[in-house]
């Protein structure tokens, strides 16, 4: 990070859902029409935490729920478009394999700059938001916006036969959809971006996957949907994040009782539990979104900067905040920021 005292971050926000939302006893009604016996009333509830989630409709896509969070941050900020030096699409999916989606949202919101996709599953935004931090600090670029559209919902497969398949595609369940728009500037208005550290252990890369598009698993028919071992996914980041996350406080000064307000990635609510418990982190301080909105991918951590915003009690000048990303591959990201 910059050595100068210059100050880079976070100057607005914005999210935005889609109309139509889906309960667990929605998603549990879809299992049933193909599984026999079915699932108890109840089951998908108890094993995620997820009371509801907003899903996207046929016609709407990654683009789509990332253009309308863009449009809604200019029109609340009142942004010029033109204003935009730089634009990324910072998502685990996207449209097409072919050209960036960033340049289908370009098309929508009236920006007219350089674009980039940046794909890291759900570290996928932080992963941008270092690279928009390090881009303004270094004067390349005055006014980055990143942009996100989560989709996943679309990746869930009901059309199962077994409680075999069932446990193979359960982590489709807990997806939500939703888009966010974060804009990067000097001087910023929301909060200080002070640091970043990241971490990959890519030894067990395929214990949780979305295949469909790439050129492994062209002619797979199953390679639409996500499917994985929830478990296996979450054995390294109870193996790592304790200690990666006291390496990272401690190169910053900062005791994790310093920390104010947390910004975790949620899959389900007993994993979020259980590693708010590890690392020592009191509720109170985590923004929780795994409830009502799923697990929305990399837009889960802007979307929770967003809610705690807005919320009866946003973050108070000088407060700290702390970013971690869990995310498939797997990889491990934190983010400390100042607001």
């Amino acid at each position: 990070m910059n050595q100068n005292n210059q100050k880079v971050g976070i100057s607005a926000i914005s999210h935005y859902l889609p109309e139509k939302i889906r309960t667990s006893t929605d998603i549990e009604k879809l299992i049933n029409q193909n599984l026999k016996p079915g699932i108890t009333k109840g089951s998908i509830q108890r094993l995620t935490g997820i009371k509801q989630r907003y899903v996207s409709v046929e016609h709407e896509y990654n683009s789509t729920l990332a253009i309308a969070a863009c449009k809604k941050l200019f029109a609340k900020e009142k942004i010029n478009p033109k204003s935009v030096d730089l634009l990324i699409f910072a998502s685990t999916g996207q449209d097409i394999l072919e050209p960036a989606t960033s340049h289908i949202i370009q098309a929508e919101i009236g920006t007219s700059c350089p674009v980039m996709d940046i794909t890291n599953a759900c570290n996928s935004f932080l992963n941008a938001l270092e690279v928009a931090v390090v881009f303004v600090e270094a004067k390349k670029y005055k006014r980055i916006l990143i942009a996100t559209g989560e989709v996943p919902s679309k990746s869930a497969k009901y059309e199962i036969e077994s409680r075999h398949s069932l446990n193979q595609y359960l982590p489709g369940y807990t997806f939500g959809d939703a888009g966010t728009a974060v804009l990067i500037t000097e001087d910023p208005t929301i909060a200080t971006v002070k640091d970043f550290m990241f971490f990959a252990d890519s030894t067990n890369w395929d214990v949780a996957m979305f295949p469909g598009g790439g050129s492994r698993f062209l002619n797979k028919r199953d390679a639409y949907f996500f499917s994985g071992d929830a478990n296996s996914l979450m054995q390294p980041f109870f193996l790592h994040t304790k200690r990666l996350m006291d390496e990272f406080l401690t190169r910053n000064a900062v005791a994790i009782e310093q920390i104010d307000h947390v910004f975790v990635h949620q899959v389900a609510e007993l994993f979020l539990g259980k590693i708010s418990d590890q690392l020592g982190i009191a509720d109170s301080k985590i923004q929780v979104t795994i409830k009502d909105y799923g697990n929305v991918a990399a837009a889960s951590l802007p979307l929770a900067l967003d809610l705690r915003m807005k919320s009866a009690v946003p973050p108070s000048p000088g407060s700290l905040g702390l970013f971690i990303g869990l995310a498939g591959g797997v990889s491990i990201g934190f983010s400390l920021v100042e607001f």
